[in-house]
């Protein structure tokens, strides 16, 4: 849900005054819908390579080559369009070159952004799950334990949060 929030707070503060002027409020909203993903996909591409360069440090023509690809690729498209994907790419790309980078708590706040763009989001628990695995089958600590529940928890928030909002809105009966 967080997209078409994002669409209408950018539709009612930065492009109102096109309503003023006899724009519809329908075609305000595509604009800036256009317009935000205009202003995410490159800074989606920057993580893509901030990303790659973590990854691969010794190449940094690698890096060069994943964003070249990543810009020209034919499913692009999706990019320029009122869609979910760049926002969501974004989030995604800085969720994992965080937690790569070891800033943990700062990948799990993308972790939610992403998680609030589309439910796919929840997918990149496994990530940070991986990331706490290994130091835990090693040396056990609770301690590492009680952060990764409480990192996936966070992160898993806006989705929880958005089917309880849901289920309530339908009435949903609980029993």
């Amino acid at each position: 849900p967080l997209y078409p929030i994002l669409i209408r707070f950018v539709s009612h503060t930065l492009f109102y005054p096109l309503v003023c002027i006899g724009v519809e409020m329908r075609s305000v909203m595509l604009i800036a819908g256009v317009c935000i993903n205009m202003a995410v996909f490159p800074v989606a591409t920057f993580h893509l390579y901030k990303l790659t360069e973590l990854k691969y440090p010794c190449s940094p023509l690698l890096a060069h080559l994943v964003v070249l690809l990543f810009t020209l690729n034919p499913a692009n498209i999706f990019m320029s369009a009122v869609y979910t994907e760049c926002l969501f790419s974004l989030f995604s790309f800085a969720c994992i070159r965080y937690l790569l980078a070891g800033d943990t708590w700062l990948s799990c706040l993308y972790l939610a952004l992403s998680c609030a763009t589309r439910s796919n989001g929840t997918t990149l628990c496994i990530f940070i799950t991986m990331h706490y695995l290994e130091d835990i089958i090693t040396d056990f600590k609770l301690r590492k334990c009680l952060i990764c529940v409480c990192q996936v928890s966070v992160g898993m928030s806006p989705i929880i949060c958005y089917q309880v909002y849901t289920a309530h809105k339908l009435n949903y009966d609980y029993t």
